[in-house]
């Protein structure tokens, strides 16, 4: 009898052994993971923001405000709500607004989408771009749309199915179904000289 409570005790206590070296291997396990995870990616919103980002030589190359912004550490992108914009260069800036955007961080872009605006002043009129989107490529120094947009200054209207605006040298493309009017403001001015032209009305008061 003693010796069969002998062997059960040493049973037992191998028993208890086993399961104690398994619990420490197992915690020993969980400790390495949790040691090895990569820590969290800060996240942010931010309401009523105002941001100022800078180029590599520390000039201003965007200004950009607006009710939210949320960013996604995942993709390093920045959703705006309805985004008012500011985008200096060589001569007036560029300022205007949109329905919503997406900054790209790492290609540094400016994606504006719905219901975009975007005008700069000019000596000959304030040029002024109407689009559903149009990305700014702060490196390239250009204005890039593939929806079909409305370019106006000062009477002029051109308009076509992509668009590229050379911010820098102020000259843009267009391409696909391009369709331009011009009209000459001293037209206007000289009228009065002029007889009218068949059809015209006069008045006579």
């Amino acid at each position: 009898m003693k010796r069969k409570r002998t062997w059960l005790l040493a049973s037992v206590a191998l028993l208890l052994a086993v399961l104690g070296n398994w619990w420490l291997n197992q915690r020993g396990d969980r400790d390495a993971d949790a040691t090895d995870r990569p820590e969290a990616t800060f996240d942010y919103a931010l309401s009523d923001y105002r941001a100022t980002l800078f180029d590599a030589e520390g000039r201003v190359s965007l200004r950009v405000a607006g009710p939210r912004l949320e960013h996604d550490p995942a993709t390093r992108e920045a959703r705006l709500e309805q985004p008012r914009f500011e985008l200096p260069t060589d001569d007036a800036a560029w300022t205007g607004r949109a329905d919503r955007g997406v900054l790209y961080r790492d290609d540094e872009t400016l994606a504006l989408i719905g219901n975009v605006v975007a005008e700069r002043p000019h000596p000959r009129g304030t040029v002024r771009i109407d689009a559903e989107r149009l990305d700014h490529d702060r490196r390239a120094g250009e204005l890039r749309s593939d929806r079909p947009v409305r370019v106006r200054q000062a009477g002029d209207e051109l308009t076509g199915g992509t668009l590229v605006y050379f911010m820098n040298d102020d000259r843009v493309e267009l391409e696909n179904d391009v369709h331009a009017i011009y009209r000459d403001a001293s037209d206007d001015e000289s009228l009065g000289d002029r007889d009218p032209a068949p059809g015209a009305g006069t008045d006579d008061r």
